[in-house]
């Protein structure tokens, strides 16, 4: 399958009334980070040590502005972490992310089960080299787009790890950028990519980028054929396909579909 080969990325989505709204608007949506299913995201916040030397070197790198304080920040070191903190809390609360995993899991059991429910839904399959995001609120003049702020950013690779991540400033382990692709390894059977935004909102993508459309195990063939109604009219590059059991063997297969297949 040619799209297989271009090491597409894929998203897997359950089929109800959000997923046509995205395939119709050409958008996906970008959550917070406090709606992911991982507990831990989000959670990485800067701790300030005790040693009074590290404190000094804290405060000059990362808020030279407040030298003056000194004195006042080393007996209150929580104060300190509080306005290294800002930042990352505000990404908390205010950052969209939108998840996709690579071309190898395509025939995964378990992202189905997880992540398409539970056999039920579909997979998106886009062209890595197209695909790109925009901000659905430029700034506009007199009716005309001046200026585009925003744009969401990626694909980022999710990295994981064994051991807690450093929230030591000075070690410059968590910084803004990893405070969101880094996981657990116990996710790491997803093997995500991220693109990252500055706001929790659909995002549109480019018509061409959605290259093909993968139908779950499960999918009611009624299902299959509102779905492939709706991508005929609205794009011009997508391919259908749906997983099968692979014959004698815990494993699925994707086969084509073809239009007697859909009918």
């Amino acid at each position: 399958m040619q799209y297989f080969q271009s090491n597409p990325l894929i998203r897997f989505r359950p089929i109800n009334r959000f997923f046509y709204d995205n395939l119709i608007q050409h958008s996906c949506f970008f959550s917070g980070v406090l709606n992911l299913n991982d507990p831990y995201e989000g959670c990485f916040r800067y701790k300030s040590p005790s040693d009074e030397l590290q404190i000094r070197r804290i405060i000059s790198q990362f808020v030279p502005e407040r030298t003056c304080e000194m004195s006042h920040f080393q007996k209150h070191p929580l104060e300190l972490d509080a306005i290294l903190n800002k930042n990352l809390i505000k990404m908390q609360e205010n950052n969209g992310i939108c998840c996709f995993t690579g071309p190898q899991n395509i025939t995964s059991v378990r992202m189905w089960g997880e992540y398409a429910d539970n056999h039920k839904g579909a997979c998106l399959i886009f062209d890595r080299k197209l695909l790109s995001f925009k901000n659905p609120n430029p700034l506009r003049i007199n009716g005309k787009v001046r200026l585009t702020i925003g744009d969401a950013v990626g694909p980022e690779e999710v990295k994981y790890v064994e051991s807690y991540i450093n929230e030591d400033p000075t070690a410059r382990e968590l910084t803004v950028w990893s405070f969101l692709t880094t996981k657990f390894s116990c996710w790491k059977h997803e093997q995500e990519y991220r693109f990252i935004a500055g706001t929790q909102e659909n995002y549109r993508y480019p018509e061409e980028s959605l290259v093909g459309v993968v139908f779950g195990l499960r999918t009611e063939t009624a299902t299959i054929s509102a779905v492939s109604e709706l991508l005929s009219r609205l794009y011009s590059r997508v391919k259908l396909y749906q997983v099968v059991l692979a014959p004698g063997a815990f494993e699925f297969e994707v086969k084509e579909l073809e239009i007697a297949d859909i009918s």
